[in-house]
């Protein structure tokens, strides 16, 4: 989770790489005239390295932007517009631009 990133780097010294994520369930995402409930999953650059994810568009050192996020493909699908980064998002009263499309999580290969 979020918060132990920092203790564990304290405490083992012997861990080469440790990301911070946290799943998020649930929640209501608004984008143009969509507005759709969904799982989110909030990271950090580090989670990228860890974990096999396949960026369509952009890359992972944009996440390390304030207000950017990455959405799936299937996401990225359904809301109408010509051009996907860029596009604002609303997730729980705050404010997100699209930075970049990842294939779907069960699609990673």
């Amino acid at each position: 989770s979020y918060g132990t990133k920092d203790a564990l780097e304290d405490k083992i010294p012997e861990i080469e790489k440790i990301s911070r994520f946290a799943s998020l369930q649930n929640l209501i995402i608004e984008a143009k005239d969509l507005k759709i409930r969904e799982n989110i999953l909030a990271c950090d650059r580090e989670y990228f390295d860890l974990f096999p994810v396949k960026f369509i568009s952009g890359e992972a050192d944009m996440i390390d932007n304030d207000g950017c996020a990455f959405v799936s493909q299937k996401l990225a699908n359904s809301i109408d517009t010509e051009e996907i980064v860029g596009t604002k998002l609303m997730v729980a009263d705050q404010e997100y631009v699209i930075a970049g499309v990842i294939s779907d999580f069960l699609n990673i290969r």
